[in-house]
């Protein structure tokens, strides 16, 4: 599993940050070793708010271009 946790920080002051917002990015297992299948959850100040899917994806990317392509279907839903 993939997590990113994104953090406000008031001020800068890191004492009292707090989570507002996580991503879980989980293998389906029903991939290859090329290529893998994800499920995503999106979680906003604790409650699930979205879950996306993508399929297909060359692990050869890396989890950035994992991220954004999650973020890139959260965005196309959201219309």
């Amino acid at each position: 599993m993939i997590r990113v946790t994104i953090e406000m920080v008031p001020f800068g002051i890191e004492a009292a940050k707090r989570p507002i917002s996580t991503i879980q990015i989980v293998n389906t297992m029903e991939g290859t070793h090329e290529v893998g299948n994800y499920r995503a959850i999106i979680y906003e100040n604790g409650e699930k708010k979205k879950a996306v899917e993508v399929k297909g994806f060359v692990r050869s990317r890396g989890a950035v271009q994992l991220l954004k392509e999650v973020l890139k279907k959260v965005r196309s839903n959201a219309r």
